[in-house]
């Protein structure tokens, strides 16, 4: 059975203070899955910031979920859009979080995200979650 096809993903990456992050390693761990039937291997591929931090275009599996580590800052799980092209921060925002109570509020840097979720991919600083109606988080 044939595999997915392949998303072109590009972008700027930036790092917690909204520079672009120079220069910078990024790698995409993708778990054993399987996609449309398919058996995806578990794998590793990488690509590199340039010195404006725009990262050198990078072909990965359409719909795979995948943890994504910028540099040494933490690590952050995403799904490919099922696009033939995508911006990095599409990535990213198909962010899978379980579990999260009804009125969560996510904060970072001061500044709260009602509809969208921003992440530190250098360090994780800056970001808290809290539960609005009352719960825990």
């Amino acid at each position: 059975m044939p595999g997915p096809g392949l998303c072109t993903v590009s972008g700027t990456l930036y790092d917690g203070g909204g520079a672009p992050l120079p220069n910078t390693t990024v790698l995409f761990y993708f778990p054993q899955q399987v996609i449309g039937g398919a058996t995806i291997a578990a794998s590793t591929v990488s690509t590199r910031t340039d010195s404006s931090g725009v990262m050198t275009n990078i072909a990965l599996p359409m719909t795979a979920v995948v943890q994504i580590t910028v540099g040494q800052g933490m690590v952050v799980t995403g799904i490919v859009p099922n696009a033939a092209v995508a911006d990095i921060s599409a990535v990213i925002t198909g962010t899978v979080f379980s579990g999260v109570p009804t009125g969560l509020a996510l904060q970072t840097n001061g500044v709260n995200n009602q509809n969208q979720t921003f992440l530190n991919l250098i360090n994780g600083n800056g970001v808290i979650a809290t539960n609005t109606a009352g719960g825990s988080v």
